[in-house]
């Protein structure tokens, strides 16, 4: 989002490096697809103007997606082989559902991070928080699937218990009571942290 509009970007494009708490580290991520552009501009009522959403899969991941991309492996026409119709993202997918699965799940760690930037009593401020989520080594499940699944869990006890009391379809900026949920992915395995900055009097 720019100056209040959603814009197409061109793939892997907008890329940056952060460095998240350990043992992440240092990464590179790039512009993608993703649900917040579309809401919390709006819903939060703060005047923004401008918005990422930016995800880093490991390089190597990336590179192999972009490869099939170029080649047209990511292409969703039907193309002729052979007098045969073959839409090549659906031979991709098939050729990667048939690859043998990994005998242990990889335990890997997920970090997600909102920077805000804005001004403060005349200055400018950066606003960083990060969700950390580990490997739940119980049930041998990665810190992706626990940061992913934990949150729609406790929305739906919610919901079951009357905690949140509004109805029809929104966002949840704007029917979860953001503390006491952040308490609750604590207690869960995803801890958040946060940290600001005051960067520069603005003139």
């Amino acid at each position: 989002m720019r100056d209040g509009n959603i814009q197409e970007v061109p793939p892997l494009s907008g890329k940056e490096s952060f460095k998240l708490p350990e043992p992440v580290g240092e990464v590179q991520g790039y512009y993608t697809i993703h649900s917040e552009l579309a809401t919390l501009p709006f819903t939060l009522n703060k005047g923004i103007r401008n918005m990422d959403f930016i995800v880093v899969y490991p390089p190597e991941f990336t590179r192999i997606i972009a490869t099939f991309a170029q080649i047209g492996l990511a292409n969703k026409n039907p193309i002729n082989v052979k007098s045969q119709h073959v839409v090549p993202r659906d031979f991709l997918t098939s050729l990667v559902e048939n690859l043998p699965k990994p005998s242990t799940p990889e335990l890997d760690v997920d970090d997600q991070r909102v920077e805000a930037h804005g001004t403060a009593n005349g200055k400018s401020v950066r606003l960083s928080v990060d969700s950390v989520s580990v490997p739940n080594q119980k049930w041998q499940i990665c810190g992706g699937t626990v940061g992913t699944g934990t949150p729609p869990s406790v929305i739906a006890q919610w919901l079951s218990t009357q905690k949140i009391t509004k109805r029809g379809v929104l966002p949840p900026e704007l029917c979860v009571d953001p503390k006491p949920f952040f308490s609750e992915l604590d207690s869960l395995g995803r801890e958040a942290s946060a940290s600001s900055k005051t960067t520069k009097r603005l003139e």
